[in-house]
Order: C-alpha cells, then structure tokens, then sequence
C-alpha cells in the first residue's frame, strides 16, 4: 500500500546557514517553534519564519532561517 503524505503532514526541520535543525516541538505552531529554538539560538528572535517560504526537501518539509546581519559601530 502506498502512503501518500501531504505537505501538513511532513517532517520539520529548520535550516540555519548550512545547519539543519530538527523540529523542537512537532504540535506546536511556527510561532511557538521559533520561540523554542530561540532560546538556544538567540539570533532568531530578531528574524520571522513564514510558512509560505517552506521549501519540500527530499520528503522533509524545510524552512530557511534568514537571519540580520550583525550590526557594527564604526
């Protein structure tokens, strides 16, 4: 029998630069994903993720991290 799986119901990761970082919390919202990955990444509570930038890779659902560059004085 052939399982068909649609885009809600893929794998989670998150990739941050060439890091790819599993899903913190598979139930929660995208919201509550960042916050939870926020606290041991504290560079992403200054980006957002979309759920329209996910991108399908390989069967796991991915989203890019982008984040600001670091500001400098001088």
């Amino acid at each position: 029998m052939i399982q068909i799986q649609t885009a809600q119901s893929l794998p989670i990761k998150f990739k941050l630069g060439a890091t790819l970082l599993d899903d913190p919390a598979p139930h929660e919202s995208l919201a509550k994903k960042q916050e939870l990955l926020a606290q041991q990444f504290p560079q992403l509570r200054f980006t957002h993720i979309y759920e329209s930038d996910a991108v399908i890779e390989s069967g796991t659902k991915v989203y890019p991290i982008l984040v600001p560059p670091p500001k400098v004085n001088g």
